[in-house]
């Protein structure tokens, strides 16, 4: 806040008073994030994703930051430091096939804020063994099909193919 005093001696009906103005001044807030979905979810990697709708008039240091249990968050990447918008930035050494809760943080000169917990499953891997087979009784037999995998909603077509 700021405080202007001037008199008024100019020979008008106001002489000798003082005129006080008060003026409020908002200096930097802490910025307003929101958090994204996790995109490009693979086996070991994924996309964190944030929204800064408000600097606090200061650019903020934009991050993602995630766990494996809610509400602890023991990782965090950064997408540095910028204006207003969305931003993202890789999840990198997850587990395949696990629950990770993520949030978006944004951290400038007055404090830090953060977006809501949202959560994804990694890809889960597959493995399929398949023994070798007896050359006696498959001389020069050839199988194929598909396997089919549905993760996150995503369906995977495998092609495969043995030939003795």
């Amino acid at each position: 806040m700021a405080v202007g005093a001037f008199s008024d001696d100019a020979g008008g009906t106001n002489r000798g008073a003082v005129h006080i103005h008060f003026m409020h001044s908002t200096g930097p807030s802490t910025s307003t994030v929101t958090t994204n979905p996790t995109t490009l979810i693979e086996e070991t990697t994924a996309q964190g994703n944030g929204n800064i709708t408000s600097t606090g008039g200061d650019n903020p240091e934009r991050l993602i930051e995630w766990g494996i249990e809610t509400g602890i968050y023991t990782e965090e990447c950064t997408a540095g430091t910028g204006a207003e918008g969305t931003y993202s930035c890789e999840l990198t050494n997850l587990t395949g096939g696990a629950t990770y809760y993520v949030r978006a943080k944004a951290t400038n000169s007055e404090g830090t804020s953060y977006g809501d917990e949202v959560n994804f499953t990694t890809t889960a891997v597959t493995q399929i063994t398949i023994e070798d087979p007896d050359t006696a009784q498959v001389d020069s037999a050839i199988a194929s099909g598909y396997i089919t995998e549905t993760v996150n909603s995503a369906t995977t077509d495998i092609q495969v193919t043995f030939q003795s």
